[in-house]
């Protein structure tokens, strides 16, 4: 996968009936530094095979509120999972991208992993989820 091409975020996760069949937890996601109340907040939770694809199951999303909103995810699988959250500034379930092919909307990853070159590895964004599992991201604005 080319640099230009990373944080593929899927507009909405959908749950598979094989995972129903696992112990499931809720994923707790709370998303600070919105600052501005436009557009929503999307949160997608990835197995490392689904990582940086638009293939992750697991997701959800909430109107942008300035400050924090917390999304809750449920019915994941207990499990290792990379979270990826975006701020649809316009709406469009699309991650837009300057000229260089960095984000021009805000977005953030599990762990608060750092975003350098390109995006963090799965490991650096991965959360252990097992039960009700709160994890905290904070929007890079830029």
């Amino acid at each position: 996968m080319s640099k230009l091409n990373w944080v593929a975020l899927p507009v909405w996760a959908t749950l598979s009936a094989a995972a129903a069949a696992q112990p499931e937890a809720v994923l707790e996601v709370a998303v600070s530094g919105i600052e501005r109340a436009e557009g929503a907040i999307l949160v997608a939770a990835c197995a490392r095979a689904e990582f940086l694809s638009h293939d992750c199951k697991y997701g959800g999303q909430a109107p942008a509120q300035l400050g924090l909103v917390v999304i809750k995810i449920g019915g994941v699988p207990d499990g290792v999972y990379a979270i990826l959250v975006l701020h649809d500034l316009d709406g469009d379930g699309v991650l837009k991208r300057t000229a260089f092919g960095l984000p021009a909307e805000p977005v953030g990853f599990g762990n608060n992993a750092p975003i350098k070159w390109g995006p963090p590895s799965f490991d650096q964004s991965a959360v252990t989820v097992s039960g009700r599992t709160v994890a905290a991201v904070t929007l890079r604005n830029r």
